[in-house]
């Protein structure tokens, strides 16, 4: 089993919100959708790939 999160970005107007998902979120579906691997361009910039937790 691999998990996988989805990339996300917080609202730079209120920390505490997630905006509706962007490309790279649906990257991730469209891999998922298809049994393909996850394209390394969908988690670059995003919250996990910042390596802290908020």
């Amino acid at each position: 089993m691999n998990l996988v999160t989805s990339a996300v970005t917080y609202d730079t107007r209120n920390p505490g919100r997630i905006p509706r998902p962007d490309e790279a979120a649906h990257q991730v579906w469209d891999a998922l959708r298809v049994d393909r691997p996850i394209p390394k361009s969908a988690a670059k910039n995003s919250v996990g790939d910042e390596g802290t937790r908020r």
